[in-house]
């Protein structure tokens, strides 16, 4: 991957130097593609539930039981 900036393509960049090893040991071109996409997913994920909206949405939410990072997400975004 060349190192010019593309604005959004710059995160899938990084994502894919960050596990370049992981991605490089998949054996075809899809499955490279399809572990890339899963990796910007959970990059994307973490950015969001980073931010201060999202984290004060979170604060305000009442559930009961145990919920994980996408549920949380999936409440926040579509209550």
């Amino acid at each position: 991957m060349g190192s010019s900036q593309h604005g959004l393509v710059d995160s899938i960049k990084t994502v894919y130097r960050n596990n370049k090893n992981s991605v490089e040991s998949c054996g075809s071109d899809k499955e490279k593609a399809d572990l890339l996409v899963e990796l910007n997913v959970k990059q994307q994920v973490q950015n969001i539930s980073a931010t201060d909206i999202v984290q004060t949405a979170w604060a305000k939410v009442d559930i009961c039981g145990e919920q994980d990072l996408s549920n949380l997400l999936i409440m926040c975004f579509f209550k």
